[in-house]
């Protein structure tokens, strides 16, 4: 226990300096998910947590989703008991991802711990995986922070467990991967089943060798491959048993979650009518043949964003070296032209890593090559190696082989080949995609970044003992090598590159302006003269030192952390609280408004900030990100609607309902092609149609004081809110309706909402294939009320008046969670209703005429069953735990 507080001091001490001004509360995390999305969605759960309310439904969001059915928001995760500290939300969601990334550092010291390192070799991992670039930079998305936190815990002990059953070891492994699905991580969980069962088949494979000599040695045929089959399904049968455990113990996120995603866009397959009915809308594309190119924005396209070219490698041995997205736009390999969204600006782990990692390169391409390993090292390949290979192959992502042959027929002059082709084809990450079940619903191929770090944290642990203990001339000339790459970058930051007339426009970034050359020119230079002034003190520690020495562990310990740290710094944004003076102001202007239709997905951004680079300012803060954080939450950008207890229709969440882009596509058009004089009038009955009380549509200047400093001055943020339908209320009631098959709806909806936006018809439409109560030869006239008496995400209660059978409905997407019933008013026996879809993305039923009390009950039927089977899957892994403390085995892994 006496072993831990050495890396958790050191862990402590760097990601606190790297961390502080957040963990202060003097400013706040910033620059992208973290900020404009997580923020304001933890804030407006936590704060109904606090109030002593279970929140399941957010009413806020869309058309009404499930709160638990998006798995971002780790709703029954034990690790946001942080965000009931007392503290501002801002600081706590610091302190959670301080938390974490202190976890992820005395995970991965634990399991070096098993290899029978050094305790200094140990903690060098723990800081490396944790300070490193992939892991680090995981802040702007908190939910895969929590995912590579507990990974490598995850898969070091259920590679134990594979190895040689453990109970111990097995239970800390499953119950790993559930903390990493209840995290909001299920992607990352999934990776480990599938690193995992390609460690033991290839593993199996290797030792077809040693089946084929008992086989001769027993002269029976089937007595080494029967040993090879039997452990191999064992092993496989662990990793099943695994799956098993942390699915029971994270049911309560998994259920819902999957629940929820047989309705997504990413599930969603239409029919043939719907296809052509919408066929330029990307989330119901047709889908092209298997060897094609995806359908731009389709999801079989959006797979592989975020996907890391094989350049962006370099980026491990010298730090920033392929530039900086803020608060300066430096990143060169944007001038590429294959180069995609960037998931993080570093690779780094440390000069020390990059050095193990060019010692350990030449020795398995040699084992891979000629099958033989260097005298005296055994079999050179290792769990770790098949970490970094994972991590580096599966990142590539859409970088698959069509691509490679793409890429080197243009080289060589020829023309454009396979152009139709999908370019990831023939690729690891394709390959997932294309035969791994499920695994086509993931996205971002970068997420196997994690495994890199991890591979390459656990080389350094094991190279640094074989150093303390052997000689070290591998380890000479790995630091002569990258002092020489550092000579030679060096040397290119010097030359003229401006002057070649580089066309630069590609790499403009919309926040932080054109790719400033003359300072990545700068930047490479500093990177160039860090990594080789760390290399060569790293070559004279390992000549000076004596082997069997304890100093030169704890000297390496002491220069990777100061090294990581100064990197660390680069990598985090941060950003103060817009003026009370602004807040107030927004306050009050949208004080009015419950439910909006935003006109605008993103406000439209000062076009200075596109064109101008924040170095030009001459205010020396050098403000933009200040700036850009400010405008998204004083315009209710992404998720801030959420501070303000806004409900905005088009809001960007994790997972969306198929029906909303097809109402949306619907809507379009009709608005699109309005006359000027008919636009306002057709919005408003947009916002009856959705009972909406306005349209918003958020307005972002900026001053001019001046040609520089215009780039810097103080945003003007308005909210011009439009009411039009200022008698919104949660329930309505429809005197004219009719019913619709559901297997006709869609062929239906753009005829409706061309008539109901036009004024042609106040009707709404029914999806139901059963009979009505509505008949059309009555005659009485309508006279119907509805009083709201109870308002709240999960219950809405009402009190209806109706002198005929009326359709009541309700503003909230109905998931199949959703019940109504109703009562005559002064009686208790309550009536059950079927409460269907009603313009196609409401819902609601239809009522005999009298005297009722409506309710409308958000209550999910997997609550009490997933419940009971995540108290049953955590009591059965704390046993399996308990029971195995006894006997736990310290065992070499990666055998």
């Amino acid at each position: 226990m006496k072993a831990f507080l050495i890396p958790l001091g050191l862990l402590t001490i760097s990601l606190g300096t790297i961390l502080y001004p957040a963990l202060s509360g003097d400013r706040r995390l910033a620059f992208r998910d973290v900020s404009h999305f997580y923020q304001p969605l933890y804030r407006a759960i936590d704060a109904r947590i606090s109030a002593g309310d279970l929140p399941l439904w957010n009413p806020l969001d869309q058309f009404g989703l499930p709160v638990a059915g998006e798995t971002t928001t780790a709703l029954f995760y034990p690790g946001r008991a942080v965000f009931h500290l007392g503290l501002d939300t801002p600081q706590s969601l610091a302190i959670y991802v301080y938390l974490h990334l202190i976890l992820a550092g005395l995970s991965t010291f634990w399991i070096a711990r098993r290899y029978h390192g050094s305790v200094a070799a140990n903690a060098l991992a723990g800081i490396v995986y944790a300070a490193s670039g992939p892991v680090l930079f995981l802040y702007t998305n908190p939910p895969f922070l929590v995912g590579a936190a507990w990974l490598p815990m995850a898969v070091g002990f259920l590679i134990e467990a594979v190895h040689r059953w453990s109970r111990s070891s097995f239970a800390i492994g499953s119950l790993s991967l559930a903390m990493m699905i209840l995290g909001g991580d299920v992607q990352s969980a999934a990776q480990v089943i599938v690193f995992l069962v390609g460690y033991v088949l290839f593993r199996a494979v290797r030792r077809l060798r040693i089946a084929r000599r008992r086989t001769r040695r027993s002269g029976s045929v089937r007595l080494g491959y029967s040993m090879l089959m039997t452990g191999t399904a064992r092993r496989l049968m662990t990793i099943g048993l695994a799956i098993g455990l942390a699915s029971a113990a994270a049911s309560l996120q998994i259920i819902p979650s999957w629940q929820w995603s047989q309705q997504s866009v990413r599930r969603h397959s239409p029919s043939p009518g719907v296809a052509q009915l919408t066929a330029a809308e990307p989330y119901v594309a047709a889908p092209s043949a298997w060897w094609q190119a995806p359908a731009a924005g389709t999801h079989q396209s959006n797979v592989y964003d975020f996907s890391v070219g094989p350049w962006q490698w370099i980026g491990a041995l010298l730090p920033g070296v392929c530039g900086e997205m803020f608060p300066e736009n430096t990143r060169i390999t944007r001038l590429l032209p294959s180069e995609g969204k960037t998931w993080t600006p570093s690779l780094f782990l440390g000069v020390l890593p990059a050095i193990c990692l060019l010692l350990r390169l030449p020795i398995c391409l040699r084992w891979l090559v000629n099958r033989q390993s260097p005298r005296g090292c055994g079999n050179p390949l290792r769990i770790w190696d098949g970490m970094i290979l994972a991590g580096l192959v599966f990142s590539l992502g859409g970088f698959g082989l069509v691509w490679a042959v793409r890429e080197i027929a243009y080289l060589f002059g020829g023309a454009m080949v396979l152009d139709d082709w999908n370019a990831a084809l023939g690729g690891p990450y394709w390959f997932l995609v294309s035969f791994v079940p499920g695994y086509s619903n993931f996205r971002f191929p970068a997420k196997w970044l994690v495994f890199f770090s991890l591979g390459l944290a656990l080389l350094t642990a094991h190279t640094i003992d074989r150093w303390s203990r052997t000689s070290r001339d591998g380890s000479i000339r790995a630091s002569a090598v990258l002092i020489g790459i550092s000579v030679l970058t060096l040397v290119l930051s010097l030359l003229p590159i401006g002057s070649l007339g580089i066309d630069l426009r590609p790499a403009a970034d919309r926040f932080f302006g054109p790719l400033n050359l003359s300072l990545w020119q700068l930047q490479a230079f500093g990177a160039a003269v860090h990594a080789g002034l760390f290399a060569m003190i790293i070559l004279v520690l390992c000549r000076r030192c004596t082997p069997g020495s304890s100093l030169l562990p704890i000297a390496l310990l002491a220069l990777t952390l100061v090294d990581l740290t100064l990197h660390g710094r680069s990598l985090i944004a941060t950003a103060s609280a817009p003026s009370d003076v602004k807040l107030a102001e927004m306050q009050q202007t949208t004080a009015p408004l419950r439910r909006v239709v935003s006109l605008a997905t993103a406000p439209r951004w000062p076009e200075r900030w596109g064109t101008s680079s924040p170095s030009a300012t001459t205010d020396p803060r050098n403000r933009r990100i200040e700036q850009v954080e400010h405008g998204q939450q004083l315009s209710l950008f992404m998720r801030w609607h959420l501070d303000t207890g806004i409900a905005k229709f088009n809001s960007a969440t994790s997972i969306s309902h198929w029906r909303g882009p097809i109402f949306w596509d619907a809507v379009r058009p009709v608005l699109v092609d309005s006359p000027p004089e008919q636009a306002s009038e057709r919005l408003s009955r947009l916002c009856q149609l959705l009972g909406a009380d306005a349209t918003l549509q958020p307005r972002v200047a900026q001053a001019d004081h001046g040609p520089t400093a215009s780039t810097e001055a103080p945003l003007q943020v308005s909210l011009d809110a439009r009411i039009r339908n200022p008698g919104a209320a949660p329930i309505q009631l429809v005197d004219d309706w009719r019913v619709v098959a559901p297997s006709e709806i869609v062929a239906v909806l753009p005829e409706h909402v061309r008539d109901y936006l036009a004024g042609a018809t106040e009707a709404s439409i029914l999806e139901s294939d059963g009979d009505s109560l509505r008949t059309d030869s009555q005659q009485i006239s309508a006279v119907s009320e509805c009083q709201i008496e109870a308002h709240q995400p999960e219950r809405t209660f009402a009190h209806v008046e109706a002198s005929r059978p009326t359709l009541v409905k309700f503003f909230q997407m109905q998931d199949g969670n959703w019940k109504a019933r109703y009562r005559a008013t002064g009686e208790s026996v309550w009536h059950q209703a079927i409460s269907r879809p009603v313009d196609f993305i409401s819902q609601g039923f239809e009522l005999p005429a009298g005297n009722w009390q409506v309710e409308f009950r958000y209550r999910p039927t997997w609550l009490v069953p997933a419940s009971a089977i995540s108290l049953f899957g955590w009591g059965f892994g704390v046993w399996l735990l308990a029971s195995g403390s006894g006997r736990w085995r310290w065992a070499r892994l990666g055998a």
